[in-house]
């Protein structure tokens, strides 16, 4: 990605916990994925980091999720600003 020109991507984290992530998202993964839609976007992340591009990631500022534990797992990944928390509209 970055040899083609990319130099920062911004990511959908959402929530720290797995099951909640599926709710909120309604991920499609093929069948032979088998790994939890949110450890394939930590991966995702953590991929990005390591080629050292600038990571950003969000998430939707819903009463229900856990937004301590959601910054802790970006950091966790190596990402170095807070989670962009955007507004909710029922």
């Amino acid at each position: 990605m970055k040899e083609a020109g990319v130099s920062g991507v911004s990511v959908a984290l959402m929530t720290a916990s797995s099951d909640q992530y599926d709710e909120l998202m309604h991920p499609y993964l093929p069948e032979e994925i088998s790994t939890p839609a949110l450890d394939v976007v930590c991966a995702f992340i953590g991929n990005c980091v390591d080629i050292g591009l600038n990571v950003e990631v969000t998430g939707v500022d819903r009463e229900e999720v856990d937004k301590e534990a959601a910054g802790e797992l970006a950091r966790s990944l190596g990402v170095i600003e807070p989670v962009r928390w955007r507004p909710y509209f029922p």
